[in-house]
C-alpha cells in the first residue's frame, strides 16, 4: 500500500481569507479489495471546496464538482511501472495548489493466459479497451482482465468465483453475473448493488426469482435474464435415432425469460416450453441435467434486446426466436426439421444461399436490423435428418442474418469461418458483438479445441484455447486476431472465455 501525504500550515482568519490548504493527503493506494490489481485510488482533502485536475501518463482527469474531499480511481495502469502524477487544485476564489507525486505499480502476481497476436490493424479496430473473463474450467474461478489498445493488461480482478456477462453501465460501473447473482461493481472492486436470494451486504437487494444464467440485461424497467425450472410433460423422445417416437411422462429442464425491476421484484416470467414444442429435440436435448434431475430440452443461453421485444437463443433447439414485449412468439430462426404443425407458421423461410446455425450463442441486432450470432456449429444437421455417412467436420463461425418479419423470410448477409490460419472449432460458449463506430463484429471463439483440423494438444497447447477475432463484414478481413492459450505442462485444461466486451478506454 502506498500513502503519500502533504500538509500546508497557515495562520487563522476568515473562511474567505484563509489560503487554500491541503488538510489530508494526497494519498495513492491500492483498492480495499485485495484481488484488484493495476488500479489505484487517489484521495485528497482541502479546507475549502475545490475542483481537481489530475495529469499522468499523457492523460487527464477532471473533477468539476466542488468538494473538500476527492476520491478518484486511477485506471489504465500497466504492471511494473513508475508513474508521475500532477495534482492541480483550485477553489472558488481562484486560489490554486499544484502538487507532484510519483507512484509505482508492481509485477502482476496473477498468471494470465499466454497471448499470440495473429493479426492486428490498430487503425481499423473499434476504439476502446477489451474486457475479458478468463476461466480455467467451466464453473471455476475467473480472472477478469482489461487490455488496452496495445493489448497490454491494465486492470485485473482475480476472483475465486465465476463472473459472466460483463457490461459497462451508464455510471461507468460493471453489470455482471457472479455465480447466478446480478451484480453492479465498480473498477475498484466495490459492490454498488447485488440482486441475490441471500442478502448479506448493505447494498444487497432481495431477488427470489431463481438463479440467473448467461445474461443480466439492463432494460428500461430493470433487468432481463434466463432461469430454469424442472417441468413434467406427458411425453418425450427417448432416442436420437427415433426422435419422432415419444415415451412418457418425462421431466424436462425448461428455460424461462424473466423480467425484474431494480428493486428485485418479478415483472414477468415466460416459460419457453409453453411457446415452443417441448417434444422437439436437438442434439444434447437428451442430456441429463443433474442439478434439477431433468432432460436438458432447450438450454437457452442468451436473451438480447430487439425492436419491440427480445431475442432468445436456445442451444439445444438450434434456434433464435423473437418474443414481443408481452412474451408472445413472433418467429423462429433455424432448421425447419421436427416442428409441430402449430409452429410451422412461425418458421422463417430462407432466401438465397443460407446455412442454418447450430448450437449458437449471443444474438445481437445491429442498427440496420441484422442479427449476428456466434455459430458454434456443433454438427450440421438435426436428429430428424439422421447422421449422414459423410458428415463434414464441425467448424465454428460468425454469421449474420436479415429477417423480414412481414414476409417471414430470412437472408444470410455475412459469414466468417476461415480465419487467418484456417478453420476453428469452438464447441461451447461464444460471443459476437456489432461494434458501434466501425460496424465491425468482435467475436469470442470461447473454447477452441482445434485449429485447421489440428487439435490444441497436438499444437502444444492446453486442451482449450481462446480466439478473439474482430472482422470487417464488408471485406471479411480480420483486423484483430488473438489466441489466448496455456502451456499444457502448467495448465493442461487450458482457458475458456464466454464473452468479451469492448469498453471505453480508461
Amino acid at each position: 500500500m502506498i500513502r503519500l501525504g502533504l500538509v500546508l500550515l497557515v495562520g487563522c482568519g476568515g473562511s474567505q481569507d484563509r489560503p487554500l490548504r491541503v488538510v489530508e493527503g494526497p494519498s495513492i493506494q491500492r483498492p480495499d479489495n485485495p484481488d484488484i490489481y493495476l488500479a489505484r485510488e487517489f484521495e485528497v482533502r482541502t479546507n475549502h471546496p475545490t475542483r481537481l485536475q489530475l495529469e499522468f501518463d499523457d492523460r487527464e482527469i477532471q473533477i468539476t464538482e466542488w468538494s473538500t474531499t476527492h476520491r478518484v480511481p486511477l485506471l489504465g495502469l500497466r504492471a511494473d511501472r513508475a508513474y508521475d502524477l500532477k495534482v492541480n487544485l483550485v477553489d472558488r476564489q481562484g486560489r490554486s495548489r499544484t502538487l507532484e507525486r510519483t507512484f509505482e505499480t508492481l509485477q502482476l502476481p496473477v498468471a494470465l493466459p499466454q497471448m499470440e497476436i495473429l493479426a492486428h490493424d490498430p487503425e481499423a479496430v473499434e476504439p476502446g479497451f477489451l474486457l475479458i473473463g478468463f476461466h480455467i474450467k467451466t464453473g471455476g474461478p475467473t480472472i477478469l482482465v482489461v487490455y488496452d489498445d496495445e493489448l497490454e493488461p491494465v486492470w485485473v480482478y482475480d476472483s475465486a468465483e465465476p463472473w459472466t456477462d460483463m457490461r459497462i453501465n451508464e455510471s461507468g460501473n460493471l453489470y455482471c453475473l457472479n455465480g447466478g447473482t446480478g451484480v453492479e461493481i465498480d473498477f475498484l472492486g466495490e459492490y454498488v448493488h447485488r440482486w441475490t436470494h441471500e442478502p448479506e451486504l448493505d447494498v444487497d437487494i432481495l431477488w427470489e426469482g431463481g438463479r440467473m444464467h448467461y445474461d443480466f440485461l439492463p432494460t428500461d424497467e430493470g433487468f432481463a435474464s434466463i432461469t430454469f425450472d424442472a417441468v413434467e410433460i406427458p411425453e418425450y423422445p427417448v432416442d436420437y435415432d427415433t426422435p419422432d417416437v415419444l415415451d412418457g411422462p418425462a421431466t424436462i429442464r425448461t428455460p424461462n425469460v424473466v423480467l425484474m425491476d431494480r428493486e428485485g421484484g418479478l415483472i414477468d416470467k415466460w416459460p419457453l416450453y409453453e411457446r415452443l414444442d417441448p417434444t422437439r429435440i436437438g442434439w444434447n436435448s437428451l442430456s441429463w441435467n443433474r442439478d434439477v434431475e431433468a432432460w436438458d430440452w432447450g438450454h437457452a443461453n442468451a436473451v438480447a434486446p430487439a425492436p419491440d421485444g427480445y431475442l432468445v437463443s436456445l442451444r439445444h433447439q438450434d434456434v433464435v426466436v423473437k418474443l414481443d414485449l408481452a412474451g408472445e412468439l413472433q418467429w423462429i430462426l433455424g432448421n425447419h426439421d421436427g416442428w409441430s404443425p402449430e409452429l410451422e407458421p412461425f418458421l422463417l423461410d430462407p432466401v438465397g444461399e443460407l446455412e442454418w446455425q447450430y448450437h449458437q450463442h449471443a444474438p445481437m441486432v445491429s442498427e440496420d436490423g441484422q442479427i449476428v450470432v456466434f455459430d458454434n456449429h456443433n454438427r450440421d444437421f438435426t436428429p430428424y435428418d439422421g447422421v449422414p455417412d459423410d458428415a463434414p467436420p464441425s467448424v465454428s463461425r460468425i454469421v449474420a442474418f436479415q429477417v423480414d418479419p412481414v414476409a417471414m423470410t430470412v437472408e444470410q448477409t455475412f459469414s466468417y469461418e476461415e480465419t487467418v490460419n484456417g478453420s476453428v472449432y469452438s464447441p461451447v460458449m461464444g460471443d459476437a458483438d456489432w461494434q458501434p463506430q466501425t460496424g465491425n463484429v468482435l467475436a469470442t471463439f470461447a473454447s477452441t479445441n482445434k485449429e485447421a483440423e489440428v487439435s490444441n494438444l497436438d499444437n502444444g497447447w492446453g486442451k482449450n484455447a481462446i480466439r478473439l477475432i474482430e472482422v470487417e463484414p464488408a471485406t471479411g478481413r480480420a483486423v484483430l486476431d488473438v489466441r489466448f492459450y496455456s502451456d499444457p505442462d502448467v495448465n493442461p485444461d487450458g482457458w475458456w472465455s464466454p464473452r468479451t466486451e469492448r469498453i471505453p478506454a480508461f
